[in-house]
Order: C-alpha cells, then structure tokens, then sequence
C-alpha cells in the first residue's frame, strides 16, 4: 500500500495528519550541521551558506484524531544512513498508530 493512500485514509475518517521532513544541512560559516525543513531554510536570510548533506534528518509525524487528542512520533535517520523519506513515513506513521491503538482503540481495518 503507497503511504499517500494510507495518510488520504487517516484523514478521510476525520484524522488531520501533518508531516514533516527536516534535513541536515552543512552551515559553511560556522562549520556546524544543523537541521531544517524545505519552509524553514526558504524563510532563512543565510541560505545560501548551507549545503545539504546526504547523510541524517528526521521525519515527524503528527495526527490529531477525532477528539482532539494529539500523537506525534519522530523518525530520526542517523549521521552514517541516508536519508529516506518513504522510511521515515513507513516509521513515524507506524508509532503513531501504535500509540492510538493503545490509549483510543484504533481500528486501522477502517481506514
């Protein structure tokens, strides 16, 4: 199943579903990594100081269910894997789900 099908599902049955991707970016000024998303490093004055790295970043997953409650799970790549989006989806998503069958008793057969 294409994970664009699975968060279309969870927000067809009511549930607001956010994720976003940050990367790691190397900051040639100071010679720190540091991390952000797309937005973040378009809002950034000092962007073109940074360049991307392929190693490392993180997913976050967040889904409001029905009731207001908030889950959110981050998936962090480490400095030595490639970053991979469709696994940080496939992860973030997966604790997620967990944390909501256990404290509301989702049913993932309806989505």
């Amino acid at each position: 199943m294409k994970i664009n099908n699975i968060v279309h599902r969870i927000r067809k049955v009511g549930y607001k579903c956010r994720i976003t991707h940050r990367r790691n970016y190397f900051d040639i000024m100071t010679g720190e990594t540091k991390s952000f998303s797309k937005f973040e490093l378009s809002q950034n004055q000092d962007k073109e100081f940074y360049r991307l790295l392929q190693k490392g970043g993180e997913t976050c997953v967040q889904v409001t269910s029905t009731t207001g409650k908030e889950y959110q799970s981050i998936a962090k790549c480490s400095n030595s894997d490639s970053f991979n989006r469709i696994r940080g989806y496939l992860i973030g998503l997966g604790r997620v789900i967990k944390k909501m069958k256990q404290e509301e008793g989702f049913d993932e057969t309806k989505i």
